[in-house]
């Protein structure tokens, strides 16, 4: 049994990019280097001592997967893609489930992918025609491909490459779709130049699917612990630390640092930072509220609430607040919304006034206020459980003419 540091923290301050509202996308969070809010981690500073062994240039970095890597320009993104389709110059890792939306390769970025193997190849592609080595390594190669442009729709796919080791079927896709296409050519060029072989005295931190059982449900989210048995297996040392990030479910990852992708030498200390148990009833619940705003309709997220927001709206409008409860599999409650279907259970919550602006509206299936009178009054949403009431966030609402 590992023992886990209890420390509860809030994230803000500590430079984590939240992984709640697309938890099932993987765990992306980071502490990022070089923005100026702490020294360099040892984490930190155990990257750059790889790349400074591996020559790597200055303004690049190292982003690996299984024992492969590629050198890239620090100012690429991780994961920044819409619906599976690279959104920015970004590196793409195992990202779990995503949506199904067609969304177009744009114009002017580039991006690798770093995926194993399915031995399936998308219309765009096309198959290995030949044998390339790089780094010492041998890879089935499709040699750089540029599709035309669709005359019919109207629409081009990137220039790409796509190599796979003979090793051990890892799929490294190289896509640019700079123009002219001479450009695009270079930069897959000088991306091909930059893949690398990883030694035994290196590895890379894994991913939430990173798995080597491809047949492991993607939806199958790990805990903390079960994430840290990836990192020893991975040959680095976890560090679990709690974070108070409601309402996530105790014990799920909210964040890694370094982040998944980093080549790191081996033994060297991983921080996962995981979700804290709820201090309240009000943190096993998420929120968010509706109302019309002067200029159009808008939603309120469960984190601006819980850090409190100010709205506008006119004489008249109304605000809705909505709660929602993610059921723990084989609790009571869990059982009986299951026999209906669902996995998590609508709770209706209340609040408190302080100011006569807005007045409530008696509904017993969501929480209303009406605008009444110009002014302002801090609505306090709140959750009640067994007779008593808790505090979730505020709302300070103005109301206009």
């Amino acid at each position: 049994m590992r023992s886990v540091r209890r420390s509860r923290r809030s994230l803000v301050g500590l430079g984590i990019v939240l992984v709640a509202g697309v938890a099932v996308a993987g765990v992306s969070a980071v502490v990022p280097g070089g923005t100026g809010l702490h020294e360099a981690s040892p984490g930190e500073q155990a990257i750059r001592l790889v790349q400074d062994t591996m020559d790597v240039p200055e303004g690049m970095t190292l982003v690996g997967y299984r024992d492969l890597a590629v050198t890239v320009p620090e100012t690429w993104s991780r994961d920044g893609v819409q619906c599976g389709t690279p959104a920015e110059d970004t590196v793409v890792r195992p990202l779990g489930p995503i949506c199904l939306a067609l969304v177009g390769y744009r114009s002017g970025i580039s991006s690798v992918e770093l995926k194993a193997s399915w031995g399936y190849y998308p219309p765009e592609s096309a198959p290995p025609t030949e044998i390339v080595v790089l780094d010492g390594r041998e890879f089935e190669s499709t040699g750089i491909v540029c599709p035309e442009t669709d005359a019919e729709w109207g629409i081009s796919q990137p220039c790409r490459v796509e190599l796979t080791s003979t090793t051990d079927g890892t799929t490294i896709i190289l896509s640019s779709s700079l123009t002219p296409e001479t450009a695009a050519r270079d930069q897959l060029d000088e991306l091909l130049a930059g893949v690398r072989v990883l030694g035994p005295e290196t590895t890379v931190v894994p991913g939430q699917f990173d798995d080597p059982d491809p047949l492991r449900s993607v939806l199958e989210l790990r805990d903390a612990t079960e994430y840290a048995d990836l990192l020893v297996d991975a040959g680095l040392v976890p560090r679990i630390e709690e974070v108070d990030v409601p309402p996530a479910q105790e014990g799920s990852v909210q964040g890694l640092s370094p982040v998944p992708g980093s080549v790191l030498p081996r033994g060297t200390e991983v921080t996962i930072y995981a979700a804290a148990p709820p201090q309240t009833p009000a943190d096993e619940i998420s929120v968010d509220a509706t109302y019309s705003r002067p200029d159009n309709g808008t939603m309120i997220s469960d984190e601006e609430i819980r850090r409190g927001t100010t709205i506008q709206v006119e004489l008249g409008d109304s605000i809705i607040v909505t709660g929602q409860k993610q059921l723990v599999e084989g609790t009571e409650e869990y059982d009986e919304a299951a026999e209906n279907g669902f996995s998590d259970l609508y709770v209706l919550l209340g609040g408190t006034l302080d100011g006569s602006s807005i007045e409530v509206v008696e509904n017993d299936r969501v929480a209303m206020w009406h605008a009444v009178e110009l002014g302002t009054t801090v609505l306090t949403v709140t959750y009640e459980k067994d007779g008593r009431a808790y505090d979730v966030g505020t709302i300070d609402v103005e109301v206009i003419g």
